[in-house]
Parts: structure tokens; sequence; C-alpha cells
């Protein structure tokens, strides 16, 4: 299967990944506090670009989360994904 098969658009996904950018192509420091409920997809919405950003502009994107679970499903499953779509 496509990659894109498995993609279901969800709007609140898609305006926190433009706020992110948007984040990242301000002149001012570089920092987003982001609140979502569960499921809205923030994960992919903060890591797309991040992954975007760390590629183009070969600088490192500190990514922190609230519990070391978050943290293993980031390495283990959401950044292979993005990386790989």
């Amino acid at each position: 299967r496509r990659s894109s098969d498995l993609y279901e658009f969800r709007q609140g996904q898609y305006d926190l990944t433009k706020l992110i950018r948007e984040t990242f192509n301000t002149n001012s420091a570089n920092i987003a506090c982001i609140e979502a409920p569960t499921g809205i997809g923030k994960s992919v919405g903060y890591l797309l670009p991040a992954v975007l950003e760390a590629r183009y502009s070969k600088k490192r994107i500190i990514v922190s989360t609230a519990t070391k679970e978050l943290q293993v499903q980031l390495i283990d499953k959401d950044l292979p994904n993005v990386i790989n779509s």
C-alpha cells in the first residue's frame, strides 16, 4: 500500500503543521508550545515540518516530550513513518 493510502486528512493536524512551519520561518526565537486534544495528530503534525527543517537547514531540531512512552513512540513509530513517507 502507498503511504498516502494510510493517511487520513485532519484539519487540525494541517493547521498545526502550518503553524510549526511558520514558526521555523520567523526571524524571532523559534519556539512553539502546542496543546491539542488526543487524536488530532500532533506527533506527525510537528514531526513533518521539523524533519524538513532539519534536512534543509542542516540544523538540529529539539523535540521535548512529557513522557518516556511518547519518546519511544516517536522514535520507534512516528519518526520512521514521517521519514519514509
